[in-house]
């Protein structure tokens, strides 16, 4: 597995095409990223998982992939290194971490619905008519703090701290169908400790939760 530091090239990129790049959404970003890992195959499935992040207005993406990111334009800076972590049991390490926290259930017709879990509890507070609403904030707190550790005990951690840094909703057209997805994500920084390495190791590898496609469940973690 390969760790890399992707960003766009401030001084050959050109300006009107800088600001189409800060103008993408999720999934156009998320086929930019894609570019530097077919190799010119469209049917290649994805092997990659990918982090955006910003230096100032500049878009920076970080990724974990089965192959090295290529750059065949040369607008991107790359650093690339092998990802090769040493991971035991009982290790305490500090993560970051952004995901896409939903939950399922059947509707009465049978079939599976997603929902975002901060939306799903604020309903759920209309429903019951409380007196005192519970903040946003402090919903996103708890929600994400439940979400996140009734997956470690599966994957091979237990949460030591964690703050949920930011919740965000994010609407944005599906490509060739004229219609819109919403996705809901939350940032995480906090300590863990490794219960089950080979667990664990899995985590750092897959991904943890869905639409990793959309740059969620990359971890990344540091003694």
């Amino acid at each position: 597995m390969y760790l890399s530091k992707i960003s766009l090239r401030r001084n050959i990129l050109p300006s009107e095409l800088f600001h189409d790049y800060l103008g993408k959404d999720i999934y156009k970003y998320h086929q930019l990223i894609w570019k530097l890992f077919n190799e010119n195959n469209p049917d290649k499935k994805r092997d990659f998982l990918f982090r955006k992040e910003f230096d100032g207005e500049w878009p920076i993406f970080y990724t974990l992939s089965a192959i090295e990111p290529g750059n065949d334009n040369n607008c991107w800076e790359i650093k690339t290194k092998p990802y090769l972590p040493k991971i035991n049991n009982g290790d305490f390490l500090y993560f970051k971490l952004r995901v896409n926290p939903r939950i399922c259930s059947k509707n009465s017709a049978g079939k599976t619905v997603y929902y975002d879990i901060v939306q799903n509890e604020r309903y759920k507070e209309k429903d019951y008519q409380k007196e005192k609403k519970t903040s946003r904030a402090e919903l996103v707190q708890q929600m994400g703090t439940k979400w996140l550790t009734s997956r470690s005990e599966g994957n091979g951690f237990k949460i030591i701290s964690v703050i949920v840094d930011k919740y965000e909703v994010n609407d944005f057209p599906k490509e060739n169908e004229g219609k819109r997805i919403t996705l809901s994500t939350i940032d995480y920084q906090g300590q863990l400790q490794v219960t089950d390495a080979e667990s664990f190791l899995k985590v750092l590898f897959k991904g943890l939760g869905p639409a990793k496609g959309f740059g969620c469940g990359l971890m990344m973690v540091k003694h």
